[in-house]
């Protein structure tokens, strides 16, 4: 789960979930959304699938972590490029694997 200061340091970064938008490949959001996020900022999600999210993710993320060898693993988690503005929230970091997890639901 990001953190509210994660959220505001979004604000000044371009992060991996922006990318798809800017070039087109999110079909649920475009530059424009990106623009608007960055100089508005955004609120957080809500409902059932959002919550259920947040309280599965550490738990889901250490059974991934156990069931491929990856010994400790880092929740939520903020990386930057040297530069400062492009960034990544991480839902689990594996330093010694060099190997991230990135814990998502959907339903149908």
């Amino acid at each position: 789960m990001i953190t509210p200061e994660q959220r505001e340091l979004r604000r000044d970064r371009l992060g991996s979930s922006d990318f798809p938008a800017i070039v087109g490949a999110d079909p649920s959001r475009n530059p424009a959304d990106v623009y608007y996020d960055k100089v508005y900022g955004t609120k957080d999600l809500d409902g059932d699938a959002v919550r259920l999210g947040n309280l599965f993710e550490t738990p889901l993320i250490a059974w991934a972590a156990e069931v491929l060898g990856l010994g400790d693993v880092e929740v939520n988690v903020t990386v930057e490029h040297a530069g400062g503005i492009l960034a990544a929230n991480l839902d689990g970091l594996a330093r010694g694997a060099r190997c991230i997890i990135e814990g998502k639901w959907t339903a149908l």
